[in-house]
């Protein structure tokens, strides 16, 4: 029973259309101050750009559709699985799959016929047919994407995390229709950002207890006679069950049964798991405020943030070249606010090997000193030298403060007593690298400054978060 009590819930999470819009923000990922500055970015003014993405209808977007549909059945879920804890980490694999879509009124020759291409697909796959290949010539979904759990329908989500990377699942049914899956790669992430929900895993005794309550609260009626006829000679007008009075007949069953292939007995288990947990999920709001306030809150921090990427792209704010170019506007704004010192010091054993070493790196473009001091000096390499290369404040080092800042003389080391110090004084960053990160984030700030006058311009109100 488990099986499709499973599938009874997560086949109502399926994604209902592949087509979520490619991360666009790539340049963000394995940057976590970036990632955190543009979250920041999200929250500010988040009440203006919520009602922003309302008045042009976000949550109608599919991708919007999808994950707060999904999210409102997690919180029915939740109801199930209260102690449900965030996992630290949350395994994803990578796949690609061979795709067939299968109506709900598909007929009977049809599926027989889907199902044997599919078999025949699968006996040529074992026999070294190009994956890749049989996906660009006959699936409905050529995309190769990166999963995790309750993202996918129940099937899905079992045949894809228990294969091992270039594993091939054989074909298999979902509530969308029959798959043939590779799996290409498998990771651990762990779960951030504002806008993702954490996944949760299944336990059936939780998931009948919530069943076994929603029924007493829905008034679950069933008409046992008519359950018994099911796949036999029972007619579409016969009355399965009443939820709160609604009825729910064997033409119902039908239409769902024609989308999940199993025996009537299975069937019928999963239309009714089905049928408590949609009620449940209409009702929320009235029969579970919290999980509704939940939900909502979820849909907020949804609008805000998928309203402010569509904002930030479509303005080349992402782009380097925008970020580069405010640099060089606002270079005067990353003066340091005392002179720092950018070059090397050279400790050596004799003045013959500090001359080697200043006859060396003169020849290089200072820019370059630091990669050669890297590659050339460092380990063990020349052990009767030592250099050190970067940017120096007061203080940071005993004999440029001598040398550059007019401090007072250190010791002499016996082991390094002849010292040279080679470069410059500096006001400020000389390229954007050395200051990447405070540009963007100013870049970003900045931006969100003239879109909200822009905004506010353009809607004649003020705003005054």
């Amino acid at each position: 029973m488990k099986r499709w009590l499973c599938l009874g819930l997560y086949g109502l999470m399926a994604v209902c259309g592949w087509a979520q819009p490619a991360d666009s923000l790539c340049f963000l990922k394995g940057d976590s101050l970036l990632l955190q500055e543009f979250e920041a970015l999200c929250y500010r003014h988040a009440e203006v750009k919520r009602a922003a993405a309302e008045a042009q209808h976000f949550d109608t977007l599919p991708f919007i559709s999808y994950r707060l549909e999904s999210f409102r059945r997690q919180q029915v879920f939740r109801l199930a699985q209260p102690s449900v804890r965030v996992p630290e980490r949350e395994l994803q694999v990578r796949m690609r799959q061979i795709f067939k879509y299968l109506p709900q009124n598909v007929t009977s020759s049809r599926l027989r016929q889907t199902e044997q291409f599919m078999d025949s697909l699968a006996r040529a796959l074992r026999q070294g047919a190009d994956f890749q290949g049989c996906v660009q010539r006959f699936s409905d979904d050529k995309q190769t994407r990166w999963i995790s759990r309750l993202e996918v329908p129940a099937e899905l989500e079992k045949q894809a995390f228990g294969l091992q990377p270039g594993e091939v699942s054989p074909p298999f049914y979902t509530p969308m229709g029959l798959h043939l899956i590779q799996v290409l790669d498998r990771k651990e992430r762990r779960p951030h950002g504002f806008h993702e929900e954490p996944p949760m895993s299944v336990e059936e005794a939780s998931l009948s207890r919530l069943l076994d309550e929603l029924k007493k609260k829905y008034a679950y009626t069933p008409h046992p006679a008519a359950i018994r006829q099911l796949g036999r000679s029972a007619s579409a007008s016969q009355v399965l069950f009443t939820l709160q009075g609604e009825v729910y007949t064997v033409a119902d069953w039908t239409l769902f049964a024609r989308s999940c292939p199993a025996s009537p007995r299975h069937q019928f288990e999963a239309f009714l798991t089905k049928s408590l947990l949609d009620r449940a999920l209409h009702r929320l709001d009235q029969d579970f405020p919290e999980a509704d306030a939940a939900f909502r809150s979820y849909r907020d921090s949804l609008l805000v943030y998928e309203f402010t990427r569509q904002q930030f792209l479509n303005d080349g704010v992402g782009e380097e070249a925008r970020w580069r170019a405010y640099f060089e506007q606002h270079r005067s704004d990353y003066r340091f606010e005392s002179p720092k010192f950018q070059g090397v010091v050279i400790r050596t054993v004799s003045k013959r090997a500090a001359k080697q070493v200043r006859r060396f790196l003169k020849k290089l473009p200072e820019s370059e000193w630091p990669e050669a001091v890297r590659l050339t000096f460092a380990g063990d390499r020349h052990p009767e030298v030592n250099v050190t290369s970067g940017v120096f404040s007061r203080g940071d080092h005993a004999w440029v403060d001598y040398r550059v800042f007019r401090q007072k003389k250190p010791d002499t080391q016996p082991d390094y007593p002849v010292v040279l110090v080679m470069g410059k004084k500096i006001k400020g960053p000389l390229s954007f690298e050395e200051v990447r990160h405070e540009v963007i984030r100013d870049c970003f700030r900045d931006w969100e400054e003239q879109w909200m006058k822009r905004f506010q311009a353009e809607n004649g109100k003020e705003e005054g978060l």
